[in-house]
């Protein structure tokens, strides 16, 4: 078992409450029958919630009943970082061969590999291993595999075919039980009114409420008495923690924590009943959630009405949502007759786009095909611009004002995660209202996939009229087709048509064209456009993502920390963005706050400075193994809790 299941995450010590009680069942149920029960266990929730408690606690109850079972817990930031280092090294296989005989796999965060086509091909190569011996797999997510963008259609399925249930943000009376045993945990007794207010503040996630009640017992005065309501209150106040605006000493039973009356009674029977009657027809439309998005339909539609108040008739729209899903597997069906390109349309699994299937449909039976386009949440008003990236971005700006004109084709030549396809998928999003979406957008391997399944069904011809048909033409990293002879003579007559159209032209790769291994005719159809490199980002851009992601994961953007991170030596977007998701999620883990101190303790393997003079941080959280990483050489200014501890250091 890898050394990340750190002991504290069991199944005692979870609090169970109607947010969490199926996702723990299932996990209780997984553990004592490794393999199979519910295999893959799909866990998916909010950052907090407390998915990783749960895929350790399965880890430990499996050990506990089987010392010998391996067990390995395999979180995907490190996976990121580690898997490119092996395959970059040749030694692929080598990292593979850890997973190939684990009695248990617990795979957490796989929403991190959102457009990472490479790295999810690696992992299906370690959940397809041919040596599976009925191995459980345990996947947690922060949404439903189906709604991780361009996550392979393999892996979905993959995730799907077991159990995928989800884990909510717990009500208050189960946050007043967590506020309870986390008290417990640090010999605190608490007023009932106290562990009231306590689990009324605003914070979302679970670990952020165990940091309230860290902070708060850490913050009060020693030997001032029991903490009431109103002490609490103001304790909280200083520490900056959000209440709701209630009067003090706010309890179960109102603000004095006085015997209710009769009018009181009366009140809370009722809004027992009603609960009672929310809690039936909430079960059904989770259940009914459940299911269909384990068969890879979107439910937004569904999870409108569990946000709603209680409806009249929530059977009809239960029955119309899968009246719905019927319309469009016959819809696909009878489209992938004519087109088998249509099979990963994500317009066949939406229940609120039968409108845009049948039309897809049409088009499918006039032979107009859909071109592949390019995802929508890469644009190019996010991306950072720096001194370093410059002539990139100006010319992209440019091909999207005078498409076809200008810089045609387009070439942008960059190492692995720094951007390509960000900068091409932005290109394509903007020209696509300029040609009214005639845009084809694709990835070298699926523009390889295509190719190789026309042919093998003998209709190439249909796919190359398919491409001529776009007035602009984006391939992703081209270098994957370097060495292919059918492929680089399909790509050659397409760009020969495309420059006849005038049609815009980008193309991406890895690596500068002289060092492909290209035939004459492709090398000359790409010969006279402009060439643009794209670099490592530099701290400019580092500092400005890192303040990013920061303020969308915890909302509060600490500028030393943000420094310091952006200080930090990566090679790419994509590796930074996994340093910081690992610092967020062992943060997570230990219930504190991310802070510069954390960070060197976790990456660097500096400890706090001196226990005597600084606060001490209770852990409750994974703590993953960590290599020190290369110090800046750039002057850097720590910032200690006391004035006198601050200095000025050069790395030598």
């Amino acid at each position: 078992m890898t050394e990340a299941l750190e002991s504290r995450y069991r199944f005692d010590g979870l609090v169970v409450g109607p947010a969490n009680q199926l996702a723990v069942t299932a996990a209780q149920a997984v553990a004592e029958a490794p393999g199979t029960a519910y295999n893959p266990l799909y866990l998916y929730g909010e950052t907090g919630v407390g998915k990783t408690h749960l895929l350790l606690a399965i880890g430990h109850a499996v050990r506990e009943m089987d010392p010998g079972a391996d067990v390995e817990y395999l979180p995907m930031g490190d996976f990121i970082s580690a898997c490119a280092t092996a395959v970059s090294a040749g030694e692929a296989d080598a990292y593979r061969e850890r997973f190939a005989s684990a009695d248990v796999l617990l795979i957490d965060d796989l929403h991190l590999l959102a457009f990472r086509r490479d790295l999810q091909l690696e992992l299906l190569r370690i959940l397809d291993d041919p040596r599976d011996h009925a191995r459980q797999i345990v996947v947690a997510a922060d949404r439903p595999a189906v709604r991780i963008d361009a996550l392979d259609e393999r892996l979905i399925r993959r995730c799907g075919s077991g159990l995928v249930t989800d884990i909510t943000h717990p009500a208050l009376e189960t946050r007043v039980k967590i506020v309870r045993q986390r008290a417990g945990e640090r010999e605190s007794d608490l007023p009932d009114e106290t562990l009231w207010l306590v689990a009324s503040a605003e914070v979302k996630a679970v670990s952020q409420l165990l940091s309230v009640v860290d902070r708060l017992l850490e913050a009060a005065p020693a030997g001032s008495g029991a903490l009431t309501p109103g002490r609490a209150r103001m304790v909280l106040a200083r520490l900056g923690v959000d209440l709701p605006v209630t009067p003090a000493g706010g309890g179960p039973n109102g603000a004095s924590g006085s015997a209710p009356d009769e009018f009181t009674e009366f009140l809370s029977d009722v809004t027992t009943t009603v609960t009672g009657q929310l809690e039936v027809w909430r079960t059904k439309v989770a259940g009914a959630i459940l299911r269909w998005e384990g068969e890879g339909y979107r439910t937004e539609r569904l999870e409108r009405l569990l946000e709603a108040d209680l409806p009249a008739d929530p059977e009809s729209t239960l029955r119309a949502f899968a009246m719905d899903v019927e319309r469009l597997r016959a819809l696909e069906s009878e489209a992938l007759t004519m087109s088998p390109d249509l099979a990963d349309s994500p317009i066949f699994r939406d229940p609120d786009q039968i409108d845009r299937a049948v039309a897809l449909l049409e088009r499918a039976q006039q032979g107009a095909y859909p071109l592949p386009q390019a995802s929508p949440i890469w644009r190019l008003e996010d991306l950072v611009e720096s001194p370093a990236n410059r002539d990139a971005l100006q010319s992209a700006r440019a091909v999207v004002s005078s498409p076809g004109t200008e810089y045609n084709p387009l070439i942008v030549v960059g190492g692995h995660g720094c951007g390509k396809t960000h900068v091409l998928h932005a290109i394509a999003n903007k020209l696509g209202p300029v040609l009214e979406g005639n845009v084809a957008c694709v990835s070298a391997g699926d523009f390889r996939a295509g190719f190789e399944r026309t042919a093998r069904d003998g209709v190439v011809e249909e796919w190359r009229t398919r491409y001529r048909t776009a007035s602009a033409f984006v391939l992703d990293d081209l270098h994957r087709l370097a060495g292919l002879a059918d492929l680089e003579g399909a790509l050659s007559e397409l760009l020969e048509a495309f420059r006849h159209a005038q049609a815009q032209v980008v193309v991406s790769t890895s690596r500068p064209l002289d060092d492909l291994d290209l035939d004459d005719r492709l090398r000359s159809r790409l010969a006279g456009g402009l060439v643009v490199g794209l670099p490592p980002p530099d701290r400019e851009i580092r500092r400005v993502l890192v303040e990013r992601i920061l303020a969308a994961k915890v909302g509060v953007v600490d500028p030393d920390l943000t420094s310091y991170l952006a200080n930090r030596p990566v090679e790419s977007v994509r590796n930074l963005q996994g340093l910081v998701q690992r610092l967020l999620n062992n943060a997570e883990g230990r219930g504190t706050p991310p802070t510069v101190a954390f960070a060197r303790e976790l990456l660097e393997g500096v400890a706090p400075k001196s226990p005597s003079r600084t606060a001490r941080l209770r852990s409750s959280g994974v703590v993953v193994a960590v290599a020190g990483g290369l110090r800046s050489r750039e002057k850097m200014v720590w910032n200690w809790p006391y004035a006198s501890d601050r200095v000025l250091e050069e790395w030598a």
